[in-house]
């Protein structure tokens, strides 16, 4: 399993070395600030493609952000060629995660969720449907969601409020989606205190 928090640990790191802000690194990956606080504080992990860039970023390679990461999975996998993931290490992880189908705990979703950056889009919107069908608390997915398609987390976001009416079980969403489900939540929470959480993300 990848360990996040080492990532983010590093990711700070050479940030700071470089005498970077959060600000400044956001700008170039085109993301939120929030969302590189939340890679730092190892709350999720960047995809694949942010990896490379931020490794151009730090001047380093990418073998050496995810260093950790590539001598855990080849001890699960018995791979023998781990230098850098290449289209056949992508393979073994898909097959990887076919493995990991029938979760039974949050330390399963965990499990799974934390190899979402190698996974195709398709199946990441299905198990992360799937899995908050089950949980509806978006807080206990919160590693999973960068990795999810918008579409998919509005269309969650907006069946988990209608059944269950409380903001709280989507707050950890609202920096990932769209300003439409953003206004949906607005017109239609009628208890002022709980609209507090939507305010930072309504657009004027």
């Amino acid at each position: 399993m990848f360990d996040i928090q080492k990532i983010g640990k590093k990711l700070y790191e050479l940030r700071k070395k470089k005498g970077l802000t959060q600000i400044f690194v956001a700008e170039k990956l085109n993301i939120s600030f929030q969302a590189v606080s939340s890679w730092e504080r190892g709350q999720c992990m960047p995809d694949i493609a942010k990896l490379v860039e931020l490794a151009k970023i730090y001047g380093v390679n990418t073998d050496e952000l995810i260093s950790c990461e590539e001598k855990t999975y080849k001890n699960q996998t018995e791979m023998t060629d781990t230098e850098s993931y290449t289209d056949n290490n992508f393979v073994h992880l898909q097959a990887y995660f076919n493995n990991l189908n029938n979760y039974k705990s949050k330390n399963d979703l965990e499990n799974f969720f934390s190899l979402a950056p190698f996974m195709n889009k398709e199946e990441v919107d299905k198990k992360f449907s799937e899995a908050i069908n089950i949980i509806e608390d978006f807080e206990e997915l919160a590693a999973a969601i960068p990795f999810v398609t918008q579409k998919t987390i509005d269309d969650n976001v907006i069946k988990i409020y209608n059944r269950k009416k409380e903001i709280d079980l989507i707050v950890a969403a609202l920096p990932f989606i769209s300003q439409n489900v953003i206004q949906y939540l607005f017109e239609h929470e009628s208890n002022n205190d709980d609209i507090a959480p939507l305010i930072p993300f309504i657009k004027l």
